[in-house]
């Protein structure tokens, strides 16, 4: 098959059309070019406080940290009562003792106001009650970035400890006025070209690093709390553009943000312009195809309510292993208390298959009768796996360990609801 006929097999009509339509807009001009910029699409819808205490409470040690925004736009519609009403609930339903719990306010700044191990049932209910943010606080900006940045600072330095972080916030994202003492660090992490333009800054890279880290090591859960968290894991933010919107809360004229000259927005000349449109042109093209000749299957595993989901991207040639230990491995989806892998899920150009692992004698010289299933039928070779699947791994009893099955989930996390 010559490559023509490699592309024309893995392209859609759909996809062609789109990537066409995409070179379009570039070319017309109608997507401007500037600095990189990486668009958060809609992500997970919050869910409520209730639901996320349930289903954070079985793990544990863990640490959960608040991002508690306390900026004046929280006033309306009563965002801010919310946002107490559901830390409150969370530590109360959520959170047992051994778990560490930080809770980060922020306007412009970021201050650390609750940094505790949990010893008791009664010091979260303590927490709730008497060391929460009490009011709104005075100041005009937002900047949930850092908060978010200092909040996985924390999880990374308590793993292997599973991180819970809460994001409470209208989403609405307000500039800092030029005087604020903390506008640079409000430019370390936003560019003055829009919410989903990021800066080239050693903070913000430092920040995406982190996020993709914890992320593909499914290390890291998170909820919002009148926020989306958008697939990259960042707070999806929105300009305030009416009354009742943002930090001047009911002023009109003050709601949409005054462009202020920045020395990193000035314009590119127009011949280098022309030459970036059309080197971001070609490399799109590329990427397109070689996506389209190798596009990843992405699929998230789930052994029931009592343990988190884990998600996974194959690609051809890639592996899943299923059993064993390596709670922090990408590549192992793990069963308690086994220490081997039963069963290998493989990724394939176009979908993926799974077939029993082989298993090594034991000190007898003999196998383990290990059994696995998909949707009831006996795995003996390679056979095809789909979302909705359902695994089923049977492991006979051992010495002190008593037989033992596993149900797995396969979800599709495109359509999941968390």
């Amino acid at each position: 098959m010559n490559f023509t006929a490699k592309v024309r097999a893995n392209m859609s009509v759909c996809q062609v059309a789109s990537l066409i339509w995409i070179v379009a807009l570039f070319c017309t001009g109608t997507i401007t070019f500037a600095s990189p910029a990486i668009q958060d699409a809609t992500g997970r819808a919050p869910v409520s406080p209730d639901q996320i205490a349930a289903r954070i409470h079985n793990v544990s040690p863990k640490t959960v940290v608040f991002v508690f925004d306390v900026t004046a736009s929280t006033r309306a519609n009563g965002v801010f009562s919310d946002e107490r009403a559901a830390t409150a609930t969370i530590l109360r339903n959520g959170c047992v003792p051994g778990d560490h719990v930080v809770i980060l306010k922020f306007g412009t700044n970021v201050v650390r106001t609750v940094d505790t191990v949990l010893k008791s049932n009664s010091e979260s209910a303590s927490i709730a009650e008497n060391s929460l943010p009490p009011s709104i606080e005075p100041g005009h900006g937002t900047n949930i970035r850092w908060p978010h940045h200092e909040a996985l600072k924390i999880v990374k330095h308590d793993l292997p400890n599973h991180g819970v972080i809460i994001l409470l916030t209208d989403s609405f994202n307000d500039r800092p006025v030029l005087s604020d003492p903390n506008y640079s660090k409000y430019l370390d992490y936003y560019s003055l070209k829009g919410l989903t333009v990021y800066p080239h800054t050693y903070a913000n890279r430092q920040y995406e690093k982190l996020l993709l880290s914890l992320h593909s090591r499914a290390a890291l859960s998170e909820f919002g709390v009148h926020v989306s968290i958008a697939p990259s894991g960042r707070p999806i933010e929105r300009l305030p553009v009416g009354p009742g919107q943002g930090d001047a809360a009911g002023d009109a004229a003050n709601s949409v943000p005054v462009t202020v000259p920045y020395a990193h927005d000035k314009a590119q000349p127009q011949w280098s312009l022309y030459i970036a449109v059309g080197l971001f042109v070609l490399l799109a093209i590329i990427a397109a195809i070689v996506w389209a000749l190798r596009r990843p299957t992405r699929i998230r595993l789930s052994l029931g309510k009592n343990s988190l989901p884990q998600d996974y991207v194959l690609g051809p040639g890639s592996k899943v292993l299923i059993g064993g230990l390596g709670q922090h491995d990408p590549f192992i989806f793990p069963l308690p208390g086994t220490k081997t892998a039963y069963a290998t899920i493989n990724g394939i150009r176009g979908g993926m298959t799974i077939n029993q692992t082989h298993l090594e004698p034991d000190g007898e010289g003999a196998v383990p009768e290990v059994r696995v299933f998909v949707n009831g039928v006996r795995v003996t070779s390679a056979i095809d796996l789909n979302y909705n699947d359902e695994i089923r791994v049977n492991v006979p009893a051992e010495g002190e360990r008593l037989e033992s099955e596993y149900k797995i989930k396969v979800i599709n996390p495109h359509e999941a609801s968390y």
